[in-house]
């Protein structure tokens, strides 16, 4: 025989949490009520056996300690029940009956663990756990993140935020994973919310439009090794070795965990330094007396100072980003510049090649149109608006692929 005294009553404590009355909100006395209906508990209603002579056993006798008042349908006693109502006087016996923890318990428990955290900088995880504070303390779910009954679950969760925002060095997905949850496949499995966590806490715009593969490569965590490609001018040297990139028609691909042993001699004077966008672009791209870089979409920290350490070293060479003719270009290209310092300016990213190749260009999105006015309206994308402009009238994007002349 199923439980439904248990079940109702479990019900009726669920309404309970999620009402005012528990938040505080309201004041006035209100009625916590679960409606026998049709559609909740059509057992009740099949005459064809006795589950409806079960129910009532198994309700009358929490109402005969308090618990609860059963309602009758036009007050005919043990007749057919129209609804149940809990009584709030004897909330605490309901909770004993179920041997269930309040949740205003388990509220202070979460609590008490949160503040427990010390405050040291303002980080994701930091922002974060300010708002499980804010959100508990107004009587409010944060179940899409975590379940505030499971502490472990938390605990686990802000470490992983922690590891993550201090790790340096490049690992591979399901190695953290090992390290983390000495499982390797269990970061996978929580990726999406720990990604949706860290866009929308932290204090970085540039991480909030970043895919989840893009944005574990600004922590030096990755799915397999990535690489930076690089071509044209210079004279590499790594590993007391020196190679020099005009004999690699082709370029050549290095190892972000190897980039940090990578220097340039001065000579020969590089005089433009070109990031590419898409790799098709790269592999077509060829431009007279410069480097040319393949990054990827957005940079990550370890290509960030590559180029750091590549103005140091020519600081009188001309800096250009080239990327799609879109939003996203855009914001590749003003996250650049704020990131690494480096006056970059924008290259066959203007208004003069959105016309000029128009026949292939794409319409845009709904989406598209919302976020070009989000930066049209935004100081640090002045400098492009123009372009921006165009793309908003013409209704069209363009991807740098299409492009063909460089010169």
């Amino acid at each position: 025989m199923k439980a439904y005294d248990k079940r109702i009553l479990s019900e009726l404590l669920d309404r309970y949490e999620n009402s005012s009355l528990f938040k505080g909100i309201n004041k006035r006395n209100i009625t916590i009520s679960y409606p026998i209906k049709k559609d909740k508990m059509p057992e009740y209603f099949d005459l064809t056996d006795n589950t409806f002579n079960d129910i009532h056993a198994q309700l009358e006798p929490l109402e005969s300690e308090g618990l609860i008042t059963l309602v009758w349908q036009k007050k005919k006693q043990k007749h057919i029940l129209e609804k149940v109502s809990l009584n709030l006087s004897h909330i605490d016996e309901a909770y004993r009956y179920l041997k269930r923890t309040p949740k205003s318990c388990q509220e202070y428990e979460f609590l008490s663990f949160l503040k427990s955290y010390p405050s040291k900088r303002d980080t994701a995880s930091e922002r974060f756990i300010a708002y499980l504070i804010q959100k508990t303390e107004n009587h409010e779910s944060v179940k899409h993140y975590v379940h505030i009954e499971n502490l472990p679950e938390t605990a686990l969760l802000l470490n992983v935020l922690e590891q993550l925002e201090n790790n340096q060095k490049e690992r591979f997905i399901r190695e953290f994973s090992i390290e983390v949850f000495h499982d390797s496949k269990a970061f996978e499995k929580n990726l999406n919310r720990i990604c949706d966590i860290v866009r929308k806490f932290s204090s970085n715009f540039g991480l909030k439009t970043l895919t989840n593969e893009a944005l574990m490569a600004e922590f030096n965590v990755y799915k397999n090794p990535t690489y930076v490609y690089l071509k044209g001018q210079g004279i590499l040297s790594f590993y007391q070795n020196e190679l020099n990139l005009k004999d690699l028609k082709g370029g050549i691909g290095i190892q972000n965990e190897d980039l940090e042993h990578i220097s340039f001699r001065e000579k020969p004077v590089i005089k433009s330094i070109f990031t590419i966008e898409n790799l098709t672009t790269y592999n077509r791209f060829d431009y007279p007396n410069s480097l040319i870089i393949y990054l990827g979409g957005f940079h990550n920290r370890t290509r960030r100072a590559l180029l750091t350490k590549l103005y140091n070293v020519f600081p009188k060479a001309d800096y250009y980003h080239f990327g799609d003719i879109d939003c996203g270009g855009f914001k590749i290209l003003v996250d650049l510049i704020q990131k690494t310092g480096i006056p970059f300016s924008p290259f066959k990213m203007d208004t003069e090649t959105l016309l000029q190749y128009k026949a292939y260009g794409k319409p845009i999105t709904q989406n598209d149109q919302k976020e070009l006015e989000r930066l049209l309206n935004d100081p640090q994308f002045k400098l492009y608006n123009a372009v921006l402009s165009a793309m908003k009238e013409q209704k069209y994007k363009l991807e740098q692929e299409c492009i063909l002349q460089f010169s």
